[in-house]
C-alpha cells in the first residue's frame, strides 16, 4: 500500500514520537484543567526537555522551531487550543458552588495520593493548599493560554 506523504513525514520528521506526542497533550490539558495553562513559550520548554531527555547532543540546541508550537496546537486541534487567559478573580466568586468545592477536594485528593510519579506525596513537599493563588485584578497577559479544545474559556490562577 502507499503511504500518505503525511503520513509518513509525521512518522520520520517529528521531534516526538507517538506516545510522547499523546503524554504532552495529556498533559497541557491537565495544566489547563487545574488552572495553570501552559502558554506556547512553556509548551516548548517542555518539549525541548524530552527531546534533549531522548536525543541528546543530536537535538540542537535551540530547541524545536520558533513556531513549533502553533504548529502542534494546530495539528491537535481535536485536542487542544490556544485561549486567551481569564484571570480567576471574577470567576471564582461565582464558582464558589458544592460541585465545585467537591470537584476541587477530589482533584487534590488524586494529587496527594498519586502527584509524585504515581506515588503519594511526601508531607514537606504539601504547602498552600489552603491558599488560591489569585491576585484580584491581576493575571492578564497577553500570552496565549493553552487547553483542552472545546472550552469557551481558560482560566489561569
Amino acid at each position: 500500500g502507499r503511504v500518505q506523504l503525511s503520513e509518513f513525514n509525521s512518522s520520520t520528521k517529528s521531534w516526538l514520537t507517538p506516545t510522547e506526542t499523546d503524554k504532552v497533550i495529556e498533559y497541557v490539558v491537565e495544566m489547563a484543567r487545574r488552572g495553570f495553562p501552559l502558554s506556547h513559550k512553556r509548551l516548548k520548554e517542555h518539549v525541548d526537555e524530552i527531546c534533549r531527555a531522548q536525543l541528546g547532543d543530536a537535538f540542537p540546541q535551540s530547541g524545536v522551531g520558533k513556531n513549533w508550537t502553533q504548529h502542534f496546537v494546530e495539528k491537535h486541534s481535536d485536542h487542544l487550543r490556544a485561549y486567551r487567559a481569564h484571570s480567576l478573580d471574577t470567576a471564582c466568586g461565582r464558582a464558589m458552588n458544592p460541585t465545585t468545592n467537591k470537584a476541587w477536594f477530589e482533584m487534590l485528593k488524586d494529587v496527594l495520593e498519586s502527584g509524585d510519579n504515581n506515588k503519594p506525596m511526601a508531607p514537606e513537599c504539601i504547602w498552600g493548599v489552603d491558599e488560591t493563588g489569585i491576585q484580584p485584578g491581576g493575571g492578564s497577559t497577553q500570552e496565549r493560554a493553552l487547553g483542552s479544545a472545546g472550552m469557551q474559556v481558560q482560566y489561569q490562577q
